[in-house]
């Protein structure tokens, strides 16, 4: 039996690496660098505009690999892709197990790459080195917590920070999951209640502002603003509306270069969660309140046309939309059933 279960073992992660490769190649092919100051080359070597500096994590890693193996600095880039969308399906499926018990992760894990794909490759064609990672890092990190292993949390926390600063809805989400809200009876009461919580939360969010403060002493000399002056969210809706051609949508003639396409983000996944609201258990509920959290900052320091910049919002609709569509099938399996072996008798 042990021998059998390795070899399925075995098999599936065969299967997903090869999931993660052709991922991989029909993200690089349909997506490019548009904007010199935020090419990967120019991040690694430390000549990047600062918006894009930041994010320096992958693009150094990829440089040094190129210096010390027989891979380019491109082949590089890939290769961490492929890593990234294979950990990503594996640390999905984890969180999916845990979360939702007696799913089969083997084919749920692989639900993940549904919205990925239509966000990051066929409504998106600007490339940037974290993109993938951070959804990688964001889940990898959520699995490590939620199996109490600490230490290769905060060693994985503290990599993704260097990845993007997004890290902080790492913490958000863990607060989400774990803070207990029942049986108010004082401010002291909550807090003792949560004193192990609260002890992480803090820790996080020393390290997080200690190497946001670093990173930004870092590249303090390099060219450009911190933060980038968005474009305008209310332009982009008129456009829509009165049938325009919109950044980043360049051309109405095709339906995925159309600004209305931006309409189908997440790939409509989100449709399930409304309509199997009841399917849907408290304690999953509670991660949607990463989405409003999620969208302030979206709104003021970021392009929200863009598909590809709602990175942990992916995770976080994915992971809900599974459990509601699985308690769905379950359920109306379980009424099958009885409803069998009424007849039956």
């Amino acid at each position: 039996m042990y021998i059998i279960n390795l070899q399925k073992l075995i098999l599936r992660y065969i299967f997903y690496i090869f999931v993660s490769l052709a991922f991989t190649k029909y993200y690089y092919l349909l997506t490019y660098e548009s904007y010199p100051p935020a090419y990967a080359s120019n991040v690694a070597e430390f000549t990047a505009d600062k918006v894009f500096q930041k994010r320096f994590l992958v693009p150094l890693i990829s440089k040094y690999t190129s210096e010390l193996t027989i891979l380019n600095f491109d082949q590089s880039l890939k290769a961490y892709t492929s890593i990234s969308t294979l950990f990503l399906i594996i640390g999905f499926g984890s969180i999916l197990k845990i979360i939702c018990p007696n799913i089969n992760t083997n084919v749920w894990s692989l639900f993940i790459l549904i919205p990925v794909t239509w966000n990051y490759v066929f409504l998106n064609s600007i490339y940037h080195a974290y993109d993938i990672p951070t959804l990688t890092f964001y889940c990898v990190a959520l699995s490590l917590y939620i199996n109490k292993r600490y230490n290769l949390f905060y060693c994985v926390y503290l990599l993704a920070t260097f990845n993007r600063e997004s890290t902080c809805f790492i913490t958000i989400t863990i607060f989400l999951i774990y803070f207990k809200f029942d049986n108010i009876r004082s401010l002291k009461f909550i807090i003792r209640k949560n004193l192990f919580l609260l002890k992480h939360l803090f820790i996080q969010s020393l390290l997080w502002t200690s190497i946001i403060i670093i990173i930004r002493h870092m590249v303090s000399e390099n060219p450009g603003i911190i933060y980038e002056k968005p474009y305008s969210a209310i332009n982009f809706f008129n456009d829509i509306l009165e049938g325009n051609a919109s950044w980043p949508f360049l051309n109405n003639d095709h339906f995925l270069s159309n600004p209305r396409s931006f309409f189908t983000l997440f790939a409509f996944i989100w449709i399930l969660i409304p309509v199997l609201w009841s399917e849907i258990p408290l304690h999953i509920k509670k991660l949607l309140l990463v989405i409003p959290v999620y969208l302030v900052p979206l709104y003021f320091y970021a392009n929200i046309m863009e598909t590809r910049v709602y990175h942990e919002l992916n995770i976080i609709i994915s992971l809900v939309s599974v459990c509601a569509l699985h308690n769905f099938v379950k359920s109306n399996s379980t009424k099958h059933k009885d409803s069998c072996y009424a007849n039956c008798s």
